[in-house]
């Protein structure tokens, strides 16, 4: 006679096994996320689309960073002549493989872009960081921020199940931004003083803030753990697949 052992699975455990056998699935993610097509949202009466981005959006990212430098140079961290196109290509090859990013266009244009992704080490890979967003100036507060805000956290909350926390770190002066993280849902956590140094040569200071993804499942993170395991090892072509959010 043989002598078995059955283990019973909570519903949660189980509902985390599946979603980790589906993860693993991932071949087939869609690449569009929002379109004017598919949607009733009031936002999108233009031709808009929001979908994954590609490294061939590199030059239209990079055009568009340079312009939001130029105008708000108290935003973002990099200076006009540190964004070259091998350091956008860089970043997207990363948030292709740890993470999102998504590219919004309308009426064909690209106008907004929102990148983020996790430590290359298990030890952060349920934090969802490296947050770069950008809104096109003349269609600033006009709600396509927070449409594509909405859009990206939507992914998280569906698709980016080993997420646990996503963590943003805005320049303090820009209180716009600030804003619409708050009605996200973000949450301040600190405040570093003279973090950032601008090139009049004052400092200013930047803030942590952070939101935790509801959905949540330490099944998925153990799947995303091996995935780095062999990422590392330089299985890349295979598994780049299976978890290519960006």
């Amino acid at each position: 006679m043989h002598a078995y052992t059955f283990k019973i699975m909570t519903s949660e455990q189980l509902e985390c096994t599946i979603l980790a056998k589906q993860n693993q699935e991932l071949v087939t993610q869609k690449m569009v996320i929002r379109s004017s097509s598919n949607s009733n949202d009031p936002y999108l009466e233009k031709n808009l689309l929001i979908r994954r981005s590609t490294l061939s959006d590199a030059p239209n990212i990079m055009g568009l960073y340079k312009k939001v430098v130029s105008i708000h140079q108290d935003r973002l961290t990099q200076e006009i002549d540190e964004i070259t196109l091998p350091y956008i290509q860089s970043i997207l090859q990363q948030a292709h493989l740890r993470g999102l990013a998504l590219v919004m266009f309308v009426d064909g244009k690209l106008v907004g872009f929102l990148k983020a992704y996790t430590s290359e080490f298990r030890r952060q890979a349920h934090i969802l960081m490296n947050v770069t967003v950008m809104i096109e100036p003349t269609l600033s507060s006009q709600g396509f921020g927070t449409l594509l805000w909405r859009s990206y956290l939507q992914e998280v909350q569906e698709h980016m199940r080993h997420i646990q926390i996503m963590e943003i770190l805005p320049h303090a002066s820009n209180t716009e931004a600030i804003r619409i993280y708050e009605k996200k849902g973000f949450k301040l956590l600190a405040t570093l003083p003279n973090k950032i140094r601008y090139e009049n040569g004052t400092f200013g200071a930047q803030l942590v803030m952070y939101i935790t993804n509801p959905n949540f499942c330490n099944q998925v993170l153990l799947q995303y753990h091996t995935y780095l395991q062999k990422l590392i090892k330089g299985s890349y072509s295979a598994l780049s697949k299976l978890w290519a959010y960006g």
